[in-house]
């Protein structure tokens, strides 16, 4: 309802963890993508395209958002950031989050890993980010539907800093998110590279394999 009123804003992501004892982690924000006719997040890249002084103010924005929730785990809180550099929150999702996938490879520790250790009590690891990073999601087409893996499918190409996870999913209806692509390199543009490149070139080379 307030996006038509708020033209032009960038919108990031920021994934916070927050244990039982109220500790606190929150990864670098992430810069989101979306496919317009789909209404889907085409493409997350970390960290986001922000200045230092934003970032600050974000992660302040989002710890103080899950800390007033009072809850435990993983939390996604996406926001928009105007050309004035303000910010609005726009959604807070209580799970771990499509945006935060691509920290199965850009970090030291995975929102997976995180929302386990907070929710079982465990302390939760530091966050570092070890690498620019991009992630792009696999969506759904009707062309899919004879070469979509039937169970859960990761393949690392790791000559080239990329990795593909399929979910395992029913094929469905058009967007439907059946998996993701991950890509590290030097910087972040060249990581959106990488990872749009691997995402044209991975529906072909499953084929490949099924023929």
């Amino acid at each position: 309802m307030v996006e038509p009123f708020l033209p032009d804003c960038q919108e990031i992501s920021l994934i916070t963890v927050r244990a039982h004892t109220g500790e606190l982690q929150t990864y670098p924000p992430v810069s989101m993508e979306f496919d317009t006719q789909l209404n889907a997040v085409r493409t997350v890249s970390m960290p986001a395209s922000v200045s230092a002084d934003l970032w600050v103010a974000a992660t302040e924005l989002a710890e103080r958002a899950v800390t007033l929730l009072q809850g435990v785990g993983v939390f996604a809180i996406e926001m928009f950031v105007t050309p004035a550099g303000e910010l609005y929150i726009n959604e807070i999702s209580p799970r771990v989050h499509n945006s935060g996938h691509l920290t199965q490879d850009a970090c030291n520790v995975s929102q997976f890993e995180q929302h386990v250790r907070a929710v079982m009590g465990l302390p939760l690891v530091r966050i570092v980010q070890t690498s620019p990073a991009a992630m792009c999601n696999i969506l759904y087409t009707q062309a899919m539907e004879e070469y979509c893996p039937e169970g859960p499918v990761t393949e690392r190409l790791r000559d080239i800093g990329a990795a593909v996870y399929w979910y395992g999913k029913a094929t469905g209806s058009t967007g439907r998110k059946m998996g993701h692509v991950n890509a590290v390199a030097a910087n972040v543009s060249d990581a959106v590279v990488v990872a749009q490149r691997v995402l044209a070139e991975v529906t072909s080379s499953y084929r490949e394999c099924l023929a």
